[in-house]
């Protein structure tokens, strides 16, 4: 890949920062050409973008930036998610499309390499340069789809604070929130709307309370 051309990949993904809502950095080991395409048609539908990139031009990318936090996610097979418009409503997508494509390992060997991943995937492929021996033998380490870390609108999220924020519906959030500013004005209207004797009565006891 030639200077101009990483050069172009950063300011490509620069751009895509700066316009971001929410950023998430994703751990696409083992996973094919097909699924990784309909997982970027789906994305695509909503306005989101999927970009698998080399950790080094996300790393200078990232710098100096809002979401340069996400840095310390970067490593082995990385994809990062932009979503300009929408960000919780992105994460919550991703944190539920993830799991649903992840393909079931085949492998009897899959609970060692949850155990170890870095160290199954090494031996895995330096059996497999060889080309010789048992390497063929050592079935391929299974496929990992995962959610490292994610931006959201300034915050820094690793993966369960992330799942945490995509399960919030902010409109009932709003909702709560306007009940609790609400409830003072409801309960003077209820006393305003009240027949006339009662609130007399009600100030009426007030005054004796205060004059005692």
């Amino acid at each position: 890949m030639s200077t101009e051309h990483k050069r172009m990949l950063i300011a490509e993904t620069r751009a895509r920062l700066a316009s971001a809502e929410m950023v998430a950095v994703i751990d696409h080991f083992g996973i094919d050409g097909p699924t990784m395409s309909a997982l970027r048609m789906e994305a695509r539908a909503s306005g989101w973008q999927l970009q698998v990139t080399k950790n080094t031009l996300a790393r200078n990318a990232l710098a100096n930036t809002d979401q340069a936090g996400l840095s310390q996610w970067l490593g082995g097979p990385t994809m990062l998610m932009f979503a300009p418009v929408e960000g919780r409503a992105a994460l919550r997508w991703l944190c539920r499309s993830l799991p649903r494509q992840l393909p079931k390992a085949l492998s009897s060997e899959w609970t060692q390499m949850q155990a170890n991943p870095v160290s199954y995937r090494e031996r895995w492929r330096a059996q497999q340069a060889k080309k010789s021996g048992g390497w063929a033998r050592l079935p391929r380490p299974g496929a990992r789809l995962c959610l490292r870390g994610a931006w959201l609108q300034g915050d820094l999220l690793n993966p369960e604070a992330a799942m945490i924020e995509a399960d919030l519906n902010p409109a009932e959030i709003y909702g709560r929130l306007l009940a609790v500013l609400q409830a003072p004005s409801r309960r003077l209207l209820q006393l305003l709307q009240a027949h006339p004797t009662t609130l007399t009565r009600l100030l009426e006891a007030r005054h004796d309370q205060l004059k005692g």
